[in-house]
């Protein structure tokens, strides 16, 4: 299904949840092609689903269209995803095996799906934080598109670094473990879209 051999968690660990670190990084040609094409079809023969996202995001902006598939999230949908499920699926696996190693406090298992669209010359959406709700890991599946990803220091984008954002690749973000890490929640941002973007987001909502 993916390429489980990229996913160390032992390097996740080192590089995502020291707290000298800027908290994102990408496993670049995770999803093996034929499998991000069968997701990708999934989405775009679910595409009356989409609904526009809210221009203002706490501090940011944004430009992009959305629907949310998990059982924690509001306002979700029903649909015929069986292949986005079974990504969920065995991404559960390699969760598990990082939630020890990471130290999770709790199983580290995705119950929020948000699929997103960014249009050609959106914006994108501006440097932010995820909500505090969300713990212990986001993962974000890059299926179609190109956008610069970005991780910075500040909403000003100091210090800030590029990661691989390009089809097939999977981008990782820190969040809090426990209540202690609260504040470790990476700023990062999606820049100008050039082609039409589809990703997938997994969350977890305690």
């Amino acid at each position: 299904m993916f390429q489980t051999e990229y996913f160390d968690p032992s390097w996740i660990c080192q590089e995502l949840y020291h707290p000298a670190k800027l908290g994102g990084i990408s496993i670049q040609g995770f999803l093996p092609s034929e499998f991000k094409e069968e997701l990708l079809c999934e989405i775009k023969n679910n595409s009356r689903l989409f609904r526009r996202a809210p221009r203002k995001y706490i501090n940011a902006f944004q430009e992009f269209d959305y629907f949310h598939l998990g059982e924690a999230d509001q306002k979700r949908v029903k649909g015929d995803f069986k292949a986005m499920y079974r990504l969920r699926e065995g991404y559960a696996d390699l969760c598990s095996a990082l939630s020890k190693r990471a130290q999770f406090s709790t199983a580290g298992h995705p119950n929020s799906i948000t699929v997103q669209r960014y249009w050609e010359r959106s914006l994108g959406i501006t440097p932010h934080r995820d909500e505090s709700k969300y713990i212990n890991l986001i993962s974000i599946f890059i299926l179609e598109g190109e956008a610069p990803f970005f991780v910075c220091s500040d909403r000003q984008k100091s210090q800030c670094t590029q990661l691989p954002a390009l089809p097939e690749d999977l981008i990782l973000l820190r969040t809090p473990r426990n209540p202690e890490e609260k504040r470790l929640r990476p700023i990062h941002c999606v820049g100008r879209v050039t082609q039409e973007r589809y990703s997938v987001t997994f969350r977890q909502i305690e």
